[in-house]
């Protein structure tokens, strides 16, 4: 591990996120069978969030932050810290040891807040690109969503639900506005999109607004009202779609990539706005979000990292059918997870259980695509 460039951290930590993945949405296919007694929520929700979804960040950060901002790689005694923690918080997790894997989980935030902030501190006084800002805000709403939701199970402080949303939405969603903001324009080959590394782009003003409201709305909707705070969440993506993303801007080469990265970020107020008015049913809803828009982006965005730093293929992006196929089998679980319970009420351990399988078969798919890529030694 010495050699970064030849072991650069998205391939072990994308290969962790995913095994994390298959495990997370299994763990309802073994428990519809009765092959477990203990019922999964807590421990799917751990997996899911911080073995599935915060390895695919910390790989995604490790490898694409160091030449964005021209500063050193992380070195192969940091690289190595990192792996144990994400494999010992996995580990813990399904031996169903709440506390431990709590603290384990904020121990890997900061991992990667301190990752991030020698990065920036070594960039002395250049500034950082527009909307990397929501970067930091992302992890911090994560640890502090963590550390609430500790307080609440060992002092029973009434934290549970903010940390709840702060860590499930907040942390990932915060970081897809950011990071979303400089990529999704290159990746659905928008006409006006920017370089990840052009510091200019966004009104600094306009990302204050959305990152006030967006966030505010959490705290709306937890101690206020909750439909509020969702329409709230909603309208803001609205803004972040259209001026952050270039939602309505020309394609200037479609490609299989760009059209499932235009359903998914899509999907998220639109996910919103049914929850806002159809709150009774929040708990199904929201797994739009989850699945067809936060897991699937996580998908996407990790297949051009791994194809342009791995092999090189960039094609295969706009041209490869195994794209479709995982846009296929999300909404298959997408429709399952959220709609079989809303219409099949006795049906909701079936329907999450096929709705498992068929992220499962996402996973495979993506995982079978890019193979080559993850195995092999990088350009």
């Amino acid at each position: 591990m010495s050699n970064i460039k030849k072991f650069e951290p998205y391939r072990d930590l994308f290969l962790l996120g995913i095994v994390s993945s298959i495990i997370g949405v299994f763990l309802w296919v073994l428990f519809y069978f009765n092959l477990i007694s203990v019922y999964p929520i807590q421990s799917h929700s751990r997996t899911m969030i911080m073995g599935f979804l915060f390895s695919f960040v910390s790989g995604f950060l490790m490898t694409a932050v160091p030449r964005m901002t021209g500063t050193t790689s992380i070195s192969s005694r940091h690289y190595l810290f990192t792996l144990i923690g994400h494999v010992s918080f996995l580990i813990v997790s399904l031996l169903g040891l709440t506390f431990l894997s709590q603290v384990l989980s904020i121990g890997l935030f900061l991992n990667l807040l301190l990752f991030f902030a020698k990065r920036k501190r070594a960039m002395k006084k250049t500034k950082l690109p527009s909307g990397f800002i929501f970067i930091p805000v992302g992890l911090g709403m994560g640890l502090f969503g963590q550390i609430l939701i500790l307080l609440a199970a060992e002092l029973d402080l009434n934290t549970s639900t903010l940390g709840k949303l702060f860590l499930y939405e907040g942390f990932i969603l915060n970081l897809i506005i950011g990071l979303g903001s400089r990529l999704i324009p290159i990746l659905t080959r928008k006409i006006n999109a920017l370089s990840p590394m052009d510091i200019k782009g966004l009104s600094p003003r306009l990302l204050l607004m959305e990152a006030l409201l967006f966030n505010g709305s959490f705290i709306v909707e937890a101690f206020y009202n909750s439909s509020l705070g969702v329409l709230i969440r909603s309208i803001v993506f609205v803004i972040i779609l259209t001026k952050n993303f270039n939602f309505f801007d020309k394609i200037i080469q479609p490609s299989k990539l760009a059209i499932g990265l235009i359903v998914a970020q899509a999907l998220i107020p639109l996910t919103y706005f049914l929850v806002g008015f159809f709150p009774e049913h929040r708990a199904h809803l929201i797994h739009i979000v989850y699945i067809g828009s936060i897991a699937l982006l996580t998908f996407l965005v990790s297949v051009r990292v791994t194809l342009a730093h791995g092999t090189g293929a960039i094609d295969l992006e706009r041209t490869s059918s195994s794209i479709v196929l995982i846009v296929i089998f999300m909404m298959t679980a997408v429709v399952l997870r959220v709609l079989a319970p809303i219409i099949y009420n006795h049906h909701f351990l079936l329907g999450t259980a096929l709705a498992g399988t068929s992220f499962i078969g996402a996973a495979s798919s993506w995982l079978l695509f890019l193979r080559p890529q993850l195995f092999r030694a990088p350009n």
